[in-house]
C-alpha cells in the first residue's frame, strides 16, 4: 500500500458520522477509519495496535495482544493515552499540510486550515 500525503487542496470532512465525507462514512467504526488514515499516512503502531483496530471493527470487547494478554478494546482505543489521541496528534505533527489541522467536530472528522471554524458540511 502507498503512502497516504495530503495536500491543502484535501481540507474539508474527511470521514463523515452520517453522510458522505470525502473518504467516506464512518458510522460507529469512525475512530477506527481515522487510525487507519493515520497508518496510511505512516503512523508507527504496534501489532497489539492492529488487533485492537480489528477487534474494534468485529465489535470484540476484549482482545488477546501477541503475548496472550487479554486487553478491554474500547479502553486501548479511547482510554487514557489511547491509539486514538495518540493517531491523530500523530497526523497532526507529521502529515498535516502546512497550516492546516486535523480534528473532530460534531463526531466526523477533517482536516482544516488552521484559526478557520470547520465547516458543518
Amino acid at each position: 500500500m502507498s503512502k497516504l500525503i495530503f495536500e491543502k487542496g484535501d481540507v474539508g470532512c474527511l470521514i463523515a458520522k452520517d453522510g458522505e465525507g470525502v473518504i467516506g462514512n464512518g458510522g460507529w467504526r469512525i475512530i477506527g477509519h481515522m487510525i487507519e488514515l493515520a497508518v496510511r499516512t505512516g503512523y508507527p503502531w504496534v501489532p497489539s495496535d492492529n488487533l485492537a483496530v480489528y477487534a474494534f471493527f468485529d465489535g470484540k470487547e476484549k482482545f488477546l495482544d501477541r503475548f496472550g494478554v487479554e486487553h478491554n478494546v474500547q479502553e486501548w482505543i479511547l482510554g487514557v493515552g489511547n491509539l486514538a489521541d495518540s493517531a491523530l496528534e500523530w497526523m497532526n505533527d507529521n502529515s498535516a499540510p502546512e497550516g492546516t489541522i486535523f480534528h473532530w467536530k460534531d463526531g466526523s472528522f477533517y482536516l482544516s486550515e488552521k484559526g478557520e471554524p470547520p465547516s458543518a458540511e
